[in-house]
Formats: structure tokens, sequence, C-alpha cells
């Protein structure tokens, strides 16, 4: 939806970009300009007294012409020599998981293997923890960590072809808890079978129950009453 509702805000950006020897991006609503320029175009951002910068003229004035306004508080300036972060990731030489994030992460995690339960810090410090019982915001961080980490937009084939290899602890990480999940926190009966070519059933008594006693799939059968398993392809 973002990209329809941007598409001429992207086209004028794209060639101001151009004209300013930059690299435009846009992630839904956040904008990012970089340059390997050792002076930053003027028309995309000037400097003012001590280290403060502004958007530059031509720059405010597309945005604006496309119906859109700048937010002044979210509006910054990055420098080689500082961290660079765009859209929460940093990007310095490449694109990597802040280290503060990773801990907390990590923290959570060990809090979940040893309690059940994890908690989301509170934006104010005076506040307690929030603890949360679901494992599926929790899932969907270590997911994005190890698509980051391990450089999931690229193929393994690629991957290998430059010889990268994925750090160990975030991919460990990722496995313990997953197997935690699947294994230790699951709240349905789990039946895994001993090979590729078998049948793994998670079944549990009430979706059973809404279709009678047994179910036939595949030459298995399962039975609602003791949940044994019996496959036809031994």
């Amino acid at each position: 939806m973002s990209n329809l509702v941007t598409n001429i805000l992207d086209a004028r950006l794209m060639r101001l970009s151009k004209h300013a020897h930059c690299t435009y991006t846009r992630y839904a609503d956040d904008l990012t300009f970089s340059t390997n320029e050792r002076i930053f175009s003027q028309e995309i951002a000037r400097e003012m007294a001590g280290a403060a910068w502004e958007p530059g003229q031509r720059l405010t004035e597309v945005i604006e012409g496309a119906g859109f306004a700048l937010n002044p508080s979210k509006t910054r300036m990055s420098l080689r020599r500082s961290r660079q972060t765009v859209t929460g990731l940093v990007v310095n030489t490449k694109p990597n998981i802040r280290q503060d994030y990773y801990r907390t992460v990590r923290a959570m995690c060990n809090s979940v293997f040893q309690t059940g339960q994890w908690h989301r810090p509170s934006s104010d410090p005076a506040s307690e923890p929030i603890s949360i019982d679901s494992l599926r915001p929790l899932e969907g961080m270590l997911s994005h960590i190890y698509f980051v980490k391990a450089r999931r937009d690229r193929t393994h084939k690629e991957n290998k072809n430059i010889g990268f290899a994925p750090p160990f602890a975030p991919i460990e990480l990722y496995k313990r808890f997953l197997f935690y999940k699947h294994f230790v926190a699951n709240n349905q009966p789990l039946i895994v079978t001993e090979g590729i070519s078998d049948i793994t059933v998670t079944a549990q008594h009430d979706w059973l129950s809404l279709w009678g006693d047994q179910i036939f799939s595949r030459g298995a059968v399962v039975r609602s009453t003791d949940l044994t398993v019996s496959s036809g392809f031994r």
C-alpha cells in the first residue's frame, strides 16, 4: 500500500538523489539518503551551527510538493564515524543487528527457557516489565535476527560462493527456541515418526472429536481415544 501512495514521491526523490550523487532508499515512511561523497549535497541536507543539520530546501520542496511533510523529531544525520542506523539496523559496513537489541532478546529467551514466561521492557523506567506468555512475538524477533545475521536475503549458493559463514551463537539460540516451542511448550500431542517418508501427526482431542473417533490420512489411522498411530507405509 505504501508503494502505491508514495509512487510519485519515489520518482521525484530518485531524480533528486541522482542529481545530488546520493542513494535513495525507503521503507514504508522511512526515507534514507546516503552518499560516498566527501561533502553532502546541500540539496538534501545542510550543516548548521555546531553539529546540527537540517533538510535541504530542495528536498523539503519535493516532499511537500507530493503532499507529504517531514517529521523534524525523526530527521537526523548519521556520519561515518558514528553508528549509522536505518529502520533499526546498523549499516556502517554491512546490515547488522544492534548489539543491545540482540542481548535483550537473548535475555528474553533465557527467561522463557527457565520460567516459561518472558518480559517486554517498559518504555517507562518506573513501570514494571510486562509479562508475556505468548511465544509468537519473541519468535518474530528471533526470526528477524536470524534473517539479518545469516544473510537470508542472499541464496545459500551466493553465500557459499563468497565464503560467508553465518555466526554460530544467534543461530544456535534460534534452534534452541524452536526446540523449546515445539517440544517443551507445545500444548498439543506431538507424534514424530522415524523418517521423512513417514507421517508426522499433530492432533488435539477437541479437534479430533469434531470428526469422529477415527481420521484416515494416506494410510495412517489416528484414534482419538488413545492417540495410537498405525502407518500404512511400513
